[in-house]
């Protein structure tokens, strides 16, 4: 399949920094962070699952990240945003797990019950995030941040005992937000505060994009220097992008299997 290249310049504000991050669409909301040396995974292992509304990462692309026997560092982390069939497979974690036995985990308490009772032995490399309030919880592996806490799933009404966590990764001296299903909840984004984060690319599901008045919500409560828009349907997505861009013309789509974004100085 093509793959497809888009490259930002983003502004840094240290002198003489070559960093580069890159990011790697993995299918519905599943990226792959990469910078110089290594990698984090968010939403990037589940299987087929109602595929004419959710593009899933094939066995092959699924087997490459496995076996890191792609063009991209090594994958140190893997972050779940939640524990649905078009974000997270427990078997293909635990797969990974067992395979890389430095990975650490990331996700909610049901995201990880999902793993563990999908057999996996690696209790020791799992981290819960915490549901309960707002808190962040920051863990570093290196040179890198990986911090999760409590976003509110979309349509509470549904799915409101969802345990959806948001990630803020840190990188190469860069932010990226991953909000997972989540939407412009208040209480949320105001007790997060990541406006205060310096967030330099910003993650949503294509909903949280399609209505114009949102607009001072996305500057007030993120203000990212870049949008990227995941969560697309395999087919169907154009009246959705035409739509987006009316209010976010420099938005990013995801949209194809392996399609990259370069994040440079």
């Amino acid at each position: 399949m093509k793959k497809l290249t888009i490259i930002f310049s983003l502004l840094l504000f240290s002198l003489n920094v070559s960093a580069q991050l890159e990011i790697r669409y993995i299918g519905n909301m599943g990226v792959l962070i990469s910078g110089e040396e290594s990698s984090v995974l968010i939403d990037g292992l589940h299987t087929e699952y109602n595929k004419e509304y959710y593009l899933f990462p094939p066995q092959s692309l699924v087997d490459t990240l496995t076996n890191s026997l792609g063009d991209f560092p090594p994958i140190i982390a893997i972050a779940v945003t939640h524990y649905h069939g078009d974000h997270l497979d427990g078997e293909q974690v635990s797969t990974f797990l067992d395979k890389n036995t430095q990975v650490l985990f990331f996700g909610s308490k049901q995201s990880t019950d999902l793993v563990e009772e999908a057999g996996s032995n690696n209790n020791d490399r799992i981290i819960t995030i915490e549901t309960k309030t707002y808190q962040k919880q920051t863990v570093r592996i290196g040179d890198i941040s990986v911090t999760g806490f409590y976003m509110n799933h979309v349509n509470p009404n549904r799915h409101g005992n969802v345990q959806n966590v948001g990630y803020l990764i840190e990188m190469e001296g860069k932010k990226i937000l991953h909000v997972g299903d989540s939407n412009w909840f208040e209480e949320a984004f105001t007790e997060l505060n990541l406006q205060k984060e310096n967030i330099d690319v910003a993650i949503f599901p294509y909903w949280m994009l399609l209505n114009h008045q949102k607009i001072i919500q996305l500057r007030t409560w993120i203000n990212p220097k870049h949008i990227v828009a995941t969560h697309l349907p395999p087919t169907g997505y154009e009246d959705y992008i035409k739509t987006i861009k009316t209010t976010y013309p420099k938005t990013t789509f995801l949209i194809t299997l392996n399609q990259k974004v370069e994040i440079q100085n």
